[in-house]
């Protein structure tokens, strides 16, 4: 008994532990009130478990002679006309005087009628008449049965020519008590007597009854208690009347008085009670199960169709990015000529003017040059939506509560993760775009050296060898005037003028070298920096997808935790 009760004990705190978790519970929040207040009306009962009186109700059609067992039960008139009932939904509650009356909290909405009596040899029954269950009205039905789960033993009578009425079954298969406490009386058995031998009132009688049994089984009472009884004559009612088995049914409920057997029976009732909690949690573990099923099966799918993603979103990245770089006025390509100097800055000036190119500075782009085009966009977008509508597909097909979707569709949320993955990818282009390239100081210095190394071998034949050694001899301003008026009267003469022309054509052809391999290192480097911005890019879409399965993962994690929590609520773990 005491292993009984624990049990009990156990599952009101599991149900009200799992109450207190709110995650990812599809029980709306009206229905966890409802198992609330419940729970806390169980443990009340629980608390009372021990009570020293056991509350018996007699339940049955019109004419099956309730009243009159009920007053055999007391060996007196306790159920006389004047506690006849004015309405047919109202409860009958016979107790002794001495016996404190049913709790107001347990009569809550109920309609009754307290009679008390001073018959000791029921003083530890508290009998409840309940109304005829074929004069209830619809609307007081609901009532009726709402007062059943307060009983702790429920009599069925009925008689012999009502034990078949189909209304009789009907009402027992919705009745909310457990089943093994049932007990059934078929009162009236002496209307079968006749003028005949006993042994023909014993036969009929045991056909009545295996007729009686068989009606109960096949409505899932297995083995009921039966008692053939009159309560009529139940004065002569004794071990040798075998026909009438009133006091055996008598000292079946007195025999209920020991604090043992009464709290085992209130004990079994009430853990019914609790079992009926069970049911919203096991609507709730299927559904888990369903929810855990589909993100296993989810992620699975994702980790097969990742490195697919992963390849789809490179190309994409990459011809955005090509797409960028192929643009002359954007980032590290040709048309910035600031690395070239002198003749190859002109040139490269001189070809962009014929090209049409507009020159722009490189650190001033527009900031909408940095968002995802369209086209990328939608190819990036496709996976998340394939994974949000696999999803939601799934949880419809499986008929899972709208509730759930909301709620795992709000933990991965993957329209936030798109416009995030956004944002990260238009932070890396920018910031990668306004690295500038590696400053080019000696390809710069080459050309200086180049093109000061000729303008001197200009200068030196316009001066002339004889000029020049006057000059290095004999040093000071008059030496260098000389040779500034030698330069300047060979510079108009013939030798002077091929030798400018010479010197234009060499440094043209050292232009157009130095801007080709301009044109090369820029575009080397354009293609480097396109890269490593691809990659940089296609690291932000892989952290993106990283990111999703890492919330699923969690996700299922905490299913499974919500799943076993709710599992031990009825697989408890035996010890031993």
């Amino acid at each position: 008994m005491k292993k009984h009760t624990l049990d009990i004990r156990e599952d009101l705190d599991r149900v009200d532990s799992l109450l207190e978790q709110e995650s990812l519970f599809s029980l709306p929040v009206r229905e966890r009130k409802t198992l609330r207040d419940q729970s806390k009306g169980l443990r009340i009962k629980f608390s009372n478990i021990e009570g020293r009186y056991l509350t018996v109700g007699f339940l049955g059609g019109t004419g099956v002679g309730k009243s009159s067992l009920l007053n055999a039960l007391a060996h007196e008139n306790i159920a006389s006309s004047s506690y006849r009932r004015p309405h047919t939904e109202r409860v009958l509650i016979y107790r002794h005087d001495e016996v404190d009356p049913l709790p107001q909290a347990e009569l809550h909405n109920i309609p009754w009628q307290d009679v008390t009596h001073r018959a000791d040899p029921i003083k530890a029954l508290l009998l409840c008449d309940l109304p005829d269950f074929d004069s209830i009205l619809t609307e007081h039905k609901a009532r009726v049965m709402a007062f059943l789960e307060h009983l702790d033993l429920l009599v069925w009578v009925t008689s012999p020519d009502k034990y078949a009425d189909a209304d009789f079954y009907n009402f027992l298969e919705t009745t909310p008590k457990a089943r093994q406490y049932f007990t059934f009386v078929l009162n009236k058995v002496d209307l079968l007597q006749a003028p005949r031998e006993d042994n023909d009132v014993s036969d009929r009688i045991a056909r009545v009854l295996k007729s009686f049994r068989g009606h109960l089984e096949k409505k899932g009472m297995d083995d009921p208690l039966i008692f053939a009884l009159s309560a009529e004559n139940a004065d002569h009612s004794d071990p040798s009347a075998s026909w009438n088995q009133f006091h055996l049914f008598r000292r079946h409920l007195l025999e209920q008085r020991s604090i043992k057997a009464i709290t085992a029976i209130k004990a079994a009732n009430l853990e019914v009670a609790v079992r009926k909690l069970f049911t919203p949690f096991e609507r709730e573990r299927r559904n888990l199960e369903g929810v855990h099923g589909i993100l296993r099966e989810t992620i699975n799918r994702v980790k097969e169709k990742r490195s697919g993603w992963d390849h789809a979103a490179r190309q994409t990245l990459q011809i955005w990015m090509e797409k960028r770089y192929s643009q002359s006025t954007v980032g590290l390509t040709p048309g910035d000529l600031w690395p070239l100097v002198g003749p190859g800055y002109a040139l490269g000036l001189l070809l962009k003017t014929v090209s049409g190119a507009r020159f722009r500075p490189v650190d001033s782009p527009d900031a909408l040059d940095y968002l995802p085009p369209e086209e990328t966009t939608a190819t990036l977008r496709r996976p998340l939506q394939w994974l949000q509508d696999r999803l939601h597909q799934r949880f419809l097909r499986e008929n899972l509560p709208p509730r759930l979707w909301e709620e795992v569709s709000e933990r991965i949320n993957l329209e936030m993760e798109f416009e995030q993955l956004g944002q990260a990818l238009s932070l890396t282009a920018e910031g990668l775009d306004g690295q500038r390239g590696p400053a080019l100081r000696m390809f710069r210095l080459n050309q200086y050296l180049v093109y000061g190394l000729l303008t001197l071998c200009l200068l030196a034949v316009l001066m002339g060898e004889r000029t020049l050694r006057e000059f290095f001899n004999n040093p000071g301003f008059g030496s260098f005037f000389g040779l500034f008026v030698s330069g300047i009267e060979t510079l108009f003469s013939p030798r002077g003028l091929t030798a400018l022309l010479s010197y234009a054509l060499i440094g043209l052809f050292f232009s157009i070298r130095f801007y080709r391999g301009y044109a090369r290192k820029m575009k080397a480097m354009a293609q480097r920096h396109q890269l490593r911005i691809t990659k940089a890019l296609a690291r932000d879409w892989s952290d993106c997808l990283t990111a999703t399965t890492r919330k699923l993962e969690s996700l299922e994690k905490d299913v499974r935790k919500r799943l076993d929590a709710l599992s031990r609520l009825w697989r408890k773990e035996k010890s031993g």
